[in-house]
């Protein structure tokens, strides 16, 4: 899960260090790979691709948060 998260998200590169916001910028970002992992967005089978289709397209944005949410 750690290397997912740091090559998809940039995780070791984040800059939050101190109280509440890392943990919560953390479990943010295990619900997106989660979401990202389950999705089927055309032939894209890396989240980093399926994450930058969905940034760019608003319709596969919102297919994957609903595939999310039927499962």
């Amino acid at each position: 899960m750690h290397w997912r998260l740091d090559i998809t998200f940039g995780d070791d590169d984040s800059r939050l260090r101190e109280g509440h916001g890392s943990a919560n910028a953390a479990w943010v970002k295990r619900i997106a790979a989660s979401m990202l992992k389950n999705a089927t967005v055309g032939k894209e089978k890396w989240m980093s691709g399926k994450r930058q289709f969905a940034a760019l397209d608003p319709k596969i944005h919102e297919s994957i948060i609903q595939q999310f949410l039927e499962n």
